[in-house]
């Protein structure tokens, strides 16, 4: 092919691909997958209160981080979302246009540092269009729990102007790759052990390219030093925001010895080498994954294969040591928690694997015509071919057979309750929430999480939120057997116990009119390779490796009531 015919081919590829990734990451992006998970709620309730007040839901004045469920997120998303909500409303899919857009983000960066690695354009085009469709970051892209695509891009980018930057002694590409480092930073709390670990790896492993190039890493420190100086700040004055997360997900328990640290942490880590992993199940947790593939795709391992041997050979060239770095360190976040297979945590891999199958597929490529003197065009459209069947059929389950298993993760039927309910609330009437409605104890301020749903659906004011410290009553009432005046009241029936027995209920009084009822998503039963039963409840995540076999078949519903000018008081 000569270079014109490539230059055409490229010029019609580039709009095809970009206009199918615009599609499939916005396509019903509101209401795909359905449900909204509370991180999601979170954050959206905290972008509108950043509107109306310039505070967070805490009233603190535009914080870099952002306090929930004592816990705290990453300030990236939260101002993104802010933005959105500034131009299109407070809603699902206002919400989680940021994830898609920096997606696309994500996309061009990987798109540029496959050039850097392959001088060939319709080869880093494809491989940035596979990087933005993977199963490890597709998920992902289209809720809001966190800041992980955002991380992505900062990752790739920095990486790509990392290597302009001491490959070309540029100054400017110095600057662009320390932000962009410490941008992933504000990300996501997993780039920050990444970064630190990278860093010093990168230090050690080109000690002798770095000293002939001492302006140019002069710069990138000082630059780097600069912008997170911020964070620095922030978390020396509030330490807990650093490490409130690590203490509810660590990998060891308190107490434990140093033996079983290391053990824990040792099998973690080797678990994000397990092709089951990678290229079979992925993780678990249908938030995270749709569990009908690994988090990269069949056809990819192969390639990677190829690469990793290529890697090695040519672990001399600074472009190859970067790229074993990154494939060596990426799980030094989610090795150290307490869940294995954890896509979230590792996604920052994805970036690594993809160069890595992209190194494969042009060693390959140049192999397969000069040795077997096969056309270099029936090659690639025959691995093309096989990936884009294999895409294909991970997008048909995504739209369609993941949102059968995925709305009790995303706590679907609680959603659709909570919607309609407000929208038969009255002005001056009030909702009441029946204990029975959570699958576990919430405190009056429904928390430790369900808060942030009230909050988000419901458009509580954020200044009348910030100054009582909970929902006011004359919005929401955690119903404990009297109604105050006129509203919705929403529970669970019939309720059964854990052993599966029906809990009997009180009679409900006369002036309540049942309106509608949503059934909630019923246990399913797990079946382990020993042929054992596992119950698994909604919102628990299953364990790894294990698909679905059955459900119980013990419905319960979520049932809305029009609670009209009740004439007692007590129940």
């Amino acid at each position: 092919m000569t270079k014109e015919q490539k230059q055409r081919l490229f010029q019609v590829l580039a709009p095809c691909m970009l206009a199918v990734c615009i599609f499939l990451h916005f396509y019903k992006l509101g209401s795909i997958p359905d449900g909204f998970y509370h991180d999601e709620s979170a954050i959206g309730y905290n972008a509108m209160s950043l509107l109306k007040t310039g505070s967070d839901e805490y009233g603190n004045l535009a914080p870099l981080f952002f306090r929930c469920f004592e816990n705290y997120h990453e300030p990236v998303m939260v101002y993104s979302t802010a933005i959105s909500e500034m131009f299109f409303g407070v809603s699902e899919f206002s919400v989680r246009l940021p994830g898609a857009i920096f997606s696309l983000i994500a996309a061009f960066f990987m798109y540029l540092l496959a050039y850097r690695y392959s001088s060939n354009r319709i080869a880093a085009l494809i491989t940035a269009m596979i990087f933005t469709i993977l199963p490890w970051t597709f998920p992902l892209s289209r809720i809001t729990m966190s800041g992980y695509i955002p991380m992505l891009a900062g990752i790739a980018g920095a990486l790509y102007f990392m290597l302009r930057a001491f490959g070309e002694r540029s100054i400017p590409c110095a600057v662009a790759s320390s932000f962009l480092w410490s941008f992933a930073m504000y990300s996501h709390n997993c780039a920050r052990p990444f970064t630190a670990a990278f860093m010093l790896a990168f230090v050690i492993a080109f000690n002798m390219l770095l000293i002939k190039r001492l302006k140019i890493l002069i710069v990138f420190c000082s630059s780097f030093a600069l912008f997170v100086l911020p964070m620095a700040i922030y978390f020396f004055r509030h330490p807990e925001a650093l490490t409130s997360r690590f203490n509810q997900i660590s990998a060891w328990q308190p107490g434990s010895s140093l033996t079983a640290k290391i053990e824990a942490v040792l099998s973690n880590y080797i678990g994000y080498f397990d092709p089951r992993f990678l290229f079979v199940y992925g993780d678990s947790n249908p938030r995270h994954h749709s569990m009908e593939s690994g988090e990269l795709y069949v056809f990819m391992l192969p390639l990677i294969v190829i690469g990793l041997y290529f890697i090695i050979r040519r672990f001399s060239n600074p472009h190859y040591r970067l790229i074993a770095i990154g494939l060596l360190l990426y799980p030094v976040a989610a090795m150290m928690t307490d869940t294995p297979f954890h896509a979230t945590r590792s996604v920052n891999g994805s970036v690594f694997w993809m160069i890595c199958a992209l190194i494969g597929f042009i060693s390959l490529y140049k192999r397969f015509r000069i040795a077997y003197m096969m056309p270099s065009r029936v090659f690639a459209t025959g691995l093309l071919f096989t990936g884009a069947v294999e895409a294909s059929f991970y997008m048909q389950d995504y739209f369609h057979d993941y949102k059968n298993y995925s709305d009790r993760f995303f706590y679907t039927p609680f959603i659709k309750t909570l919607k309609y309910s407000y929208s038969q609330l009255k002005p001056g009437e009030i909702l009441y929430v029946d204990p029975s409605i959570f699958p576990h104890p919430v405190s009056l301020e429904l928390k430790p999480s369900w808060y942030a749903s009230f909050l988000f659906y419901g458009a509580i004011p954020p200044g009348e939120y910030i100054r009582e410290g909970r929902i006011p009553e004359k919005y929401l009432i955690p119903f404990q057997g009297k109604f105050k005046g006129p509203g919705i009241y929403i529970r669970r029936n019939p309720v059964f116990a854990a052993e599966g027995d029906m809990l009997k209920r009180p009679p409900l009084p006369p002036f309540l009119k049942l309106l509608t009822s949503f059934q909630d998503s019923p246990p399913l039963i797990l079946t382990d390779k020993n042929g054992r039963e596992i119950i698994w409840r909604a919102g628990e995540c299953p364990p790894s490796f294990l698909k679905p076999t059955g459900i119980i078949q013990n419905p319960e519903y979520l049932e809305v009531y029009r609670v009209e000018n009740p004439s007692i008081n007590a129940q």
